[in-house]
């Protein structure tokens, strides 16, 4: 299997962000801010809106083009959603995590019990994310090559909306954090 270029920079951005994580929590590594605490907040919240938005928004659009049962609009609709993971998906989750891991740092690090539920929850977030971003790699490809995709799209649509929960549970984790 042939993989695009925006597949290898979302493959190996999360394999980069995920050690990142890893190596943080392990104590291997540490972050430090660069800015004031309320900037670093600021940017922590609009990368995390930027980028949930884009999460759900983007396969919604793809599902709506799909139903429209003309492979051009889906073909299109795919072709958005791969730019827009690179140019905002990506960005914006890289934004979210280095803010969080300083912010964490901040709030007094992983001796909270909420900050490593986080991180895990990020961990199973990054392994999910490869056969998303693999499968969405495939679905592109049999597009643009005229061939079936029904069988496929619905593993990528399961397995997307599977990775949404841990997500999720980050967000319910930092609204209601204890």
């Amino acid at each position: 299997m042939k993989f695009s270029k925006a597949t290898i920079i979302a493959l190996v951005n999360n394999l980069f962000i995920g050690l990142i994580i890893l190596f943080h929590y392990m104590d291997w590594i540490s972050v430090s801010a660069f800015f004031s605490f309320k900037l670093h907040k600021l940017i922590h919240v609009a990368s995390a809106i930027l980028f949930l938005g884009n999460v759900m928004v983007g396969p919604l659009w793809v599902n709506f083009a799909k139903s429209t049962k003309n492979q051009d609009t889906l073909l299109f609709a795919f072709k958005i959603l791969v730019f827009t993971d690179v140019s905002i998906t990506i960005p914006f989750y890289d934004l979210t995590i280095l803010n969080g891991l300083i912010l964490g740092e901040l709030y007094g690090g992983y001796q909270l019990q909420w900050l490593n539920h986080t991180i895990y929850d990020l961990l199973v977030f990054s392994v999910i994310l490869i056969p998303v971003v693999i499968l969405q790699n495939r679905v592109y490809e049999l597009l643009k090559a005229g061939r079936d995709i029904d069988n496929l799209y619905k593993w990528w649509s399961i397995v997307g909306m599977i990775s949404s929960i841990p997500i999720l549970h980050i967000v319910y984790t930092m609204v209601f954090k204890g």
